[in-house]
């Protein structure tokens, strides 16, 4: 029963001799028979199995391992040794885990004394007691007491106790590793470390003919575009459908400006097709840290993907050669749906959240709202939800109520249900720093927000001023911000959005006292050009510096990891949060949930709006371009705020967008404070 739904792990089930022993590899998703294709390695198998198995769409592949040496891991383990150690094990972790997934932990089934120790020394924390490795190595054995391992004979009851809470606690994720497989792994990984000792690692890796250069220096990836190659995808980023001539980086922005020069929107979708006329293939790069996608840009003829961290996944998806016959748009379709087999299945809201919504920043008081349902009845036109942004909170306090704006908040929104309209409440990613605010004091209480490299909670500041931050990598820190949403839930509501879960950062308060000591030296000078400027750089340096970015950790598997080096994972897992909690507090009815910030993988747990756009012509083209390549990366249920968020909406510029918008999955109209009032009765 593997019910990890997004663990980066490999698992392989083995049971040799009982003739029905197969092993599933799945990166990234869902682990499922029932929705979704996986790569599944027989030995021992029976062939009925087998049978069932192709039926539902699993690509097989068959290995004999019975005859492989499987006293090889012992030889391996040898070779670890000695010089050049940390890229040896670099290169046999990439061997051991060669469908492109990482572990942090290895638990074995069977002969465990031929290759746990080597998967251990590489995959778990290099901090680890010995002891624990041991432990940890013998989780799983439990199945089979008659087990002829030597090593399941050192340990009582009480010590396979203490291996089992260790692992689900340290090891997530882990592989299991069938003995059959153990041998095979071994000599694979033989064959890469000589391929190590030769070359130090391959320059150029290639699938049909297309081939990328690798730069180990420059950490890039490098293909060569043909004349007429387009290449479409990257989800929400500017610009045409066509991304060729630009660049595009991997980096989760609060940035409501979406000009043309920009280079990073609110999202990382880092899934693109390169077609032509004769050839398609889907390229996915999956890493959490920035990456670059330079197409065509400083030399057209090239497609040049630049890391921060050399450390992806990089997973290449080609048709398969029996739709050779096919034309290039069918051809597409197939490239896509592998994709979104391979990072499972979308999000879908209830049914009534494909209905018309009406927002602003901000309806303030519930006559507000009574008042917008009321307009739209007397005009018959249909409505089915009214958003509430931040100010129908307590002083910007996620998971409150401001109780003189809305006095009896659990009655209005069943009154308005009545109405058949539903309230959809945002929820910041920002915590208010306040005494007796309970969300607060629990969060410090069980050490659930994010820390500086001193251990101190970081205090940034959003909507309410000072706030910490979630720590939304920390398993049991998403758990607990994910309960919150009962809170509302237990209030009849039934939707939510997610913002400012890039995170948005107003300013550190480190920083924002670097600034006020800077500006002591500006004091009293005659500023000319360049010092008039610098000045302006310092201060309009305050908010979203890439600087606080640096300045805060994660908690992920016992391990303390930078936030930049993972910054684009955490308006996923915010929403992830919520979903897998809405899972657990209403099994049975479907909760609207979509989010500002993004990654692939967020698909699973809600949709996305493309935040904060401007009544402009150009943007309504720009929701257009948006819309394929979003539903490309599987947010399906994804659109744009009509009429425009920024600036003052045109009564033609509505009618437009309006005519596009009903035609997108999340069809809202949106406006900021301080814009002309754009609710479709204000207009003649």
């Amino acid at each position: 029963d593997w019910n990890h739904a997004n663990s980066n792990a490999l698992l392989i089930i083995g049971d040799s001799g009982t003739g029905k022993s197969f092993c599933v590899i799945k990166p990234n998703i869902e682990l499922s028979a029932k929705n979704q294709r996986s790569l599944v390695i027989a030995d021992n198998y029976d062939r009925e199995d087998i049978a069932i198995l192709q039926k539902y769409g699993y690509d097989i592949r068959e290995l004999d391992l019975d005859d492989l040496p499987h006293s090889a891991g012992w030889n391996i383990l040898k070779s670890l040794s000695g010089d050049r150690m940390e890229e040896k094990v670099a290169v046999f972790a990439r061997t051991v885990i060669a469908s492109g997934q990482n572990g942090a932990g290895v638990l074995t089934i069977g002969s465990v004394e031929l290759l746990s120790a080597v998967i251990l020394k590489v995959l778990l924390d290099p901090n680890m007691e010995e002891g624990d490795r041991t432990i940890a190595a013998v989780y799983q054995i439990l199945s089979d007491p008659n087990s002829p391992s030597s090593l399941y004979q050192l340990f009582d009851e009480e010590h396979i106790t203490e291996a089992e809470q260790l692992a689900r606690e340290k090891f997530e994720p882990f592989l299991l590793i069938s003995p059959n497989m153990a041998g095979a792994i071994a000599e694979n990984v033989r064959e890469s470390l000589a391929v190590f000792q030769d070359s130090n690692i391959s320059k150029k890796f290639s699938h049909d003919g297309i081939s990328f250069e690798r730069n180990d220096e420059k950490k890039e990836l490098s293909l060569l575009l043909k004349k007429n190659d387009k290449v479409f995808g990257l989800g929400e980023t500017v610009r045409g459908m066509n991304k060729r001539g630009w660049l595009y980086t991997a980096n989760n922005s609060d940035d409501p400006n979406h000009t043309e020069d920009k280079r990073s929107l609110y999202a990382s979708q880092n899934f693109l097709i390169i077609t032509s006329d004769d050839r398609s293939l889907g390229v996915y790069v999956d890493t959490p840290g920035r990456v670059t996608f330079d197409i065509g840009y400083s030399q057209q003829d090239q497609l040049v993907i630049s890391f921060e961290d050399f450390d992806a996944d990089i997973y290449l998806i080609e048709a398969e050669e029996s739709e050779a016959s096919l034309s290039r748009s069918e051809s597409l379709k197939n490239i896509v749906k592998e994709f979104r087999h391979l990072i499972g299945r979308s999000y879908i809201p209830p049914y009534w959240a494909f209905g018309f919504g009406q927002s602003r920043w901000s309806y303030y008081t519930e006559d507000e709202v009574r008042e917008v349902a009321d307009k739209y009845d007397e005009l018959g036109i249909p409505l089915d939800m009214i958003y509430l942004d931040i100010d129908y909170m307590e002083r910007y306090k996620d998971f409150t109520v401001d109780d003189k704006a809305f006095p009896n908040f659990p009655d209005f929104v069943n009154e308005m249900k009545n109405r058949g309209i539903h309230l959809v409440p945002i929820i910041d990613a920002g915590v208010k720093i306040e005494d007796g605010y309970d969300v607060y004091e629990e969060g410090v209480k069980e050490d659930f927000f994010v820390k500086k490299e001193n251990g101190e909670n970081l205090v940034a500041a959003v909507w309410p001023g000072q706030v910490h931050f979630p720590d939304f990598l920390n398993d049991k820190a998403r758990e607990w911000f994910g309960n919150k949403y009962k809170v509302l839930l237990d209030q009849g509501i039934d939707g939510f959005w997610n913002d400012m879960n890039e995170p948005a950062i107003f300013y550190t308060q480190d920083h924002l006292q670097e600034v006020f000591d800077a500006i002591e030296d500006y004091k009293g000078k005659n500023l000319d050009i360049k010092s008039f400027f610098a000045f302006k750089d310092l201060v309009g340096s305050i908010d979203n510096n890439e600087a606080d970015y640096k300045r805060f950790y994660h908690e992920y598997k016992c391990m303390k990891i930078r936030h930049d080096k993972v910054h684009n994972l955490f308006g996923y897992n915010m929403t992830r949060a919520a979903g897998e909690a809405f899972e657990r507090l209403s099994p049975d009815k479907r909760i609207l949930m979509f989010s500002r910030s993004s990654y692939i993988g967020m698909h699973r747990y809600g949709g996305i709006w493309c935040g904060d756009n401007k009544s402009w012509w150009s943007h309504l083209l720009l929701n257009i371009q948006q819309m394929p390549a979003l539903s490309m990366c599987g947010f399906l249920y994804s659109g744009a705020d009509v009429c425009g968020f920024g600036a003052d909406t045109t009564e033609d510029l509505a009618i437009r967008w309006i005519s596009f918008g009903i035609f997108t999955p999340l069809f809202r109209n949106h406006a900021a404070a301080g814009t002309r009032y754009q609710e479709l009765y204000r207009f003649d």
